[in-house]
């Protein structure tokens, strides 16, 4: 029985031997040497052949067949339990819809799985060998030594886009690859670096794109041109024809510009900043070139920038004339560093703009201070109101006939409590920028009137008050409301109000202006078309605004004695405004040989310093006292 004891437990610590060898040897997916389930193997047999012939021996064939029954039973659980588990991992590959490759130590196919056989089908390729990319043998080479942890790289097939990682699997001395189509990625990368680096609504290169091809010149020290250009008058585009036509004035002068960048004699990128405003980089790989060239080359190409937009541009079935505000530096001259150099280039521009647009100007150190100047003077501008700084002058305007002062136009001035005087050339353009002319023109409408209402509770004649209104108040949804409570506060009946718009607000979107105008006609004020002939209305649209006077420009007033193309553009302005019904006065009257003229030509009324220069309350007060004392008003 000793013996019997010694072998039941010799025969149960070789069993968990052998089954623990088969568990290894399973959980770790052939990741550890054979030789451990082999062991067990052999040591499973030997310790079971003796036990069969000791038990029988001892204990009889009964016996003997029960212990071999539960130990294959046992057997067979764990077989099946193994070939279950390895039967789902050699099916694997054999589900994966990608290419999967076994390759031998020498790099020879052994093995491709069904998603191989489906992408050379595709490919129409006469063996899945095809499909690996040509360097995969060098690859293999590295491979070996980076192991299990792999080498990755991408290849394209055709069109297609592949990325290929290989292991390799020292215990098998094999190679595994594994192949998956990036082509939806690889294009989803390339539309998102597109993005990145261009514009969508002109598909010109964006700023981000601009900064890295300037960067890259200033690392390496070339010389060159920046242009900023801004599309002029592009918000009364988008006022008057809609955001839809202003992408296609966008669009449309993008293309014009692209032309540039294809020039061979031009080493230019052009690119669109945001909204209306663009760019172009001129880069010159002469590092010898001398200042003159460089400013040569700057004229040159701002130039061809305005040949270019000579044409005009056919929108949504509008005849369009397109120009471009420019603003110029060299670098490094002008600046060795993006920011500087986008900074003095924009500070350019906005000497341009502020002189009207359509011009070019270079980047003087000097315009710094005149920029800050302008910055410091637009903040103070804004408590100017508060401060009671702001103050209307008058300038009469006088019946040609009698001589008679019938009406006034009311100026603002500024009086700047450290500055002094500040000219409305100066600040006008300021708060035409922002939407303080919105406020100081509600300001400067309830003053006049209140004004005139006093002149006339002072016993004083009832004189037309004509007051500007500027293009952005003009657009602003409550013109109507603000004039209203104009009249309302003041008590000056609406017939002794006057709105002067100019020729060029009026004519940019001719149905929203007709609609304007109408409404404010019929608060009963009147309505008058300022510098007329300096514009580019269009007579048939003219004949159906319901405006009471045209108002003729001081510049051809003041050159008509000497110019006859001068004198002729006035005569026909009286004479059209007469066929239209309209009055007429002009402008910059000076002297008595201009008076002689424009009566002659049958004009009506005129305003100038020959009867009076602009004033205060007080001294046209006075003035017009005096003309009532010696009976002038009857």
């Amino acid at each position: 029985m000793a013996y019997y004891s010694l072998y039941l437990n010799f025969y149960n610590h070789t069993i968990c031997f052998c089954f623990a060898g088969i568990y290894l040897n399973l959980v770790k997916n052939h990741r550890v040497k054979y030789q451990l389930s082999v062991l067990s193997g052999i040591t499973f047999i030997t310790v079971l052949l003796f036990g069969a012939f000791y038990l029988y021996e001892k204990q009889g064939a009964l016996h003997l067949a029960v212990s071999f029954g539960i130990l294959l039973t046992i057997i067979s659980l764990a077989s099946g339990v193994y070939l279950f588990k390895w039967r789902s991992l050699v099916r694997l590959p054999e589900r994966n819809p990608n290419p999967v490759f076994s390759l031998d130590g020498k790099g020879d196919l052994r093995y491709s799985n069904p998603g191989a056989m489906i992408v050379k089908d595709s490919f129409g390729m006469d063996s899945v060998i095809e499909i690996l990319p040509k360097d995969l043998t060098a690859k293999l080479v590295i491979t070996r030594s980076a192991g299990q942890a792999g080498v990755y790289w991408e290849y394209k097939i055709n069109d297609k886009d592949f990325s290929c990682r290989v292991c390799y699997q020292h215990d098998l001395d094999s190679y595994h690859v594994y192949l998956i189509d990036i082509t939806s990625h690889k294009r989803i990368e390339e539309k998102l670096q597109y993005l990145a680096y261009n514009d969508t609504l002109t598909k010109l290169p964006n700023r981000r794109s601009f900064e890295h091809k300037l960067g890259k010149s200033l690392w390496s020290q070339k010389i060159g041109v920046v242009l900023l250009l801004r599309l002029d008058r592009f918000r009364f585009i988008v006022e008057a024809l809609g955001h839809a036509v202003a992408d296609q004035a966008l669009v449309a002068v993008a293309k014009r510009l692209a032309l540039l960048a294809e020039s061979d004699n031009l080493n230019c990128y052009v690119h669109r900043f945001e909204g209306d405003i663009f760019s172009i980089l001129l880069c010159d790989e002469d590092e010898d070139e001398d200042e003159d060239e460089d400013e040569d080359d700057m004229r040159k190409l701002i130039q061809q920038v305005t040949n270019l937009m000579l044409a005009p541009f056919i929108l949504s079935g509008n005849k369009l004339f397109l120009s471009l505000s420019i603003g110029s530096c060299i670098f490094p001259e002008d600046g060795d560093d993006l920011n500087t150099l986008l900074r003095h280039a924009d500070t350019a521009l906005q000497y341009v703009k502020r002189d009207g647009g359509n011009a070019a100007r270079r980047y003087l150190p000097e315009m710094d201070k005149h920029s800050l100047d302008n910055l410091k003077l637009t903040h103070e501008l804004q408590g100017a109101e508060k401060r009671g700084e702001l103050e209307l002058y008058y300038q009469p305007q006088f019946d040609v006939i009698s001589e008679e002062i019938i009406g006034v136009e009311a100026l603002i001035r500024w009086n700047h409590s450290r500055r002094g005087r500040v000219s409305p050339v100066e600040f006008i353009p300021l708060a035409e920028e922002t939407d303080m002319i919105i406020s100081i023109g509600k300001w400067v409408l309830m003053t006049a009137c209140l004004q005139n209402k006093a002149w006339q509770n002072a016993g004083l004649k009832p004189l037309v008050m004509a007051v500007n209104v500027s293009p952005r108040q003009f657009k602003s949804l409550d013109l109507q409301a603000v004039i209203q409570n104009s009249l309302d506060v003041s008590g000056l009946d609406a017939s002794w109000l006057e709105l002067e718009l100019t020729e060029g607000a009026a004519m940019h979107d001719v149905e929203v202006t007709a609609a304007t105008l109408n409404k404010l006609k019929r608060l009963g004020v009147r309505v008058s078309i300022d510098d007329f002939g300096t514009g580019y209305s269009s007579l048939a649209y003219l004949k159906n605004f319901p405006i009471d006077k045209l108002k003729i420009d001081q510049s051809f007033v003041r050159n008509m004695i000497h110019e006859d193309s001068d004198a002729a553009i006035t005569r026909t302005i009286v004479s059209l405004g007469q066929n239209l019904g309209l009055k007429l006065i002009a402008e910059g009257v000076e002297n008595y040989d201009q008076l002689a003229m424009l009566k002659a030509f049958g004009c009506e009324e005129v305003q100038g310093y020959l009867f009076g220069k602009p004033q205060s309350h007080v001294a046209l007060t006075k003035m017009l006292t005096e003309e009532k004392s010696r009976g002038i008003t009857g």
